[in-house]
């Protein structure tokens, strides 16, 4: 396709061998940006749980004795 601007201000648009009808159109107006969405800050870590913090396996009874205190005896069906 060729456009064609002549002397006289006009506009032609021609294909091949054939000018075709073609009309002028104001031009867009110009849309306006939107306005740019603010962004949240960084989300803060999460805080580790502190259940092990005083947890200390030293200081709890021996096995055999936890046991013991349970009162379940030996072979004995739940």
């Amino acid at each position: 396709m060729r456009v064609e601007k002549r002397r006289d201000g006009s506009v032609a648009a021609r294909f091949r061998d054939r000018y075709l009808r073609v009309t002028q159109v104001a031009q867009r107006p110009k849309v306006k940006s939107a306005k740019p969405v603010k962004t949240k800050p960084p989300a803060k870590p999460v805080k580790r749980s502190e259940w092990n913090k005083s947890f200390d396996l030293k200081k709890a009874p021996k096995i055999w004795q936890a046991a013991r205190a349970s009162g379940r005896r030996r072979g004995e069906a739940q």
